[in-house]
Formats: C-alpha cells, structure tokens, sequence
C-alpha cells in the first residue's frame, strides 16, 4: 500500500511511481527526483513530458521514501515487487488499487486528478498547481482541477459578507422573496 500512498501525496503517474530508483530520492532536502516512466512493458528514460524534475516531498512521502531506500542500493528500484522481485507495473498496482480503494475511480485518476484538486483547495494557485503537476500547458492543469460544490458555496456564500455586495432595492424580505412582476 505504501506505492499507493506515495503515488498519491505527489500526484505522480503510476508509471513514474513504478519507475523510481532509490537514487531519486534526495532525504536531505525532501525531494524526489522524477526522470523516468514505464510505458507498457518499456522503461522509458524520460517522462511523459521529457523532462526530468524534482519535486518536494510531503512529509508522508518521506517517510515512506525513507523506509524503502534502507539498505538499498542506489540502483535499486524503490519499490519492489515482492512476486517479481523486481518494480512493480502499472497495471499491477492498478489492480492493487482496485482491490482497496473500494471506490468507483481508477488508480490514475486518484492520483492525479484528486491531487491537483486537493492542493488548489489547500491554497496553491493554479500557476503552483501546474508546477507540481509538471504540465506544460495550463489549460491541461485546469482539466485536473474538479472544484467540490461544498467548496465553491463558501465563496458564493462569502461574499454576501463583504462591504462592497449593496443588495437589491425593494427586496427587503432578503432572499427566497418572490419577484411580483
């Protein structure tokens, strides 16, 4: 579960999650190091993008960082398939997901989707948000970003609090009054 976890504190491609070497990974300075990706059955040296990045850590990521690189080899891939002895796939830690999420989203969209959402509702702008999202473009970061309901409400809601908001002449009732023309 701890590949899951990972994949998700930073909003990588399962891929990516599957394609990461302990020498990636920078504990000193909390980052990681993203420069590779499987696609199918093919490590890719490169990333979806081409590029080879390094992203901050959360501190849950670090830990788990911390507790798969003990007594690794720098070339040793960060998390082993116990079955294969070798990295994990994509698709295995799909079905992974499937088994324990127990909910109707796919492993890919968990992780990015939900990511790129949960940090523009933590504060991050959207230019910070395609920043950890590592896209080019950012209408693609916007496609990522699903604003919950609950959340837009509080600011609908907000701005009636507000010095600037001069409601309605002749809609003394407040809200919900019916318009009589």
């Amino acid at each position: 579960m701890n590949k899951l976890a990972f994949g998700m504190e930073l909003g990588l491609r399962p891929g990516e999650t599957c394609a990461l070497k302990v020498k990636d990974v920078d504990l000193s300075q909390g980052m990681i190091l993203i420069e590779r990706t499987w696609s199918g059955a093919k490590l890719r040296s490169t990333t979806k993008g081409g590029t080879q990045d390094w992203l901050p850590m959360s501190d849950v990521a670090a830990d788990i960082a911390k507790r798969h690189c003990q007594g690794k080899h720098p070339e040793a891939w960060l998390f082993v398939n116990p079955q294969t002895k070798g990295p994990f796939r994509r698709k295995r830690l799909g079905e992974i997901w499937n088994q324990y999420a127990g909910i109707p989203v796919k492993h890919y969209e968990a992780c990015r989707h939900s990511f790129c959402t949960q940090i523009v509702e933590s504060g991050a702008s959207m230019n910070e948000a395609k920043l950890l999202m590592r896209h080019k473009d950012p209408r693609t970061t916007e496609k990522y970003f699903h604003g919950r309901a609950e959340r837009l409400r509080s600011f609908v809601n907000k701005r009636r609090h507000q010095d600037n908001v001069i409601p309605l002449k002749g809609n003394e009732k407040g809200a919900g009054s019916q318009d009589k023309n």
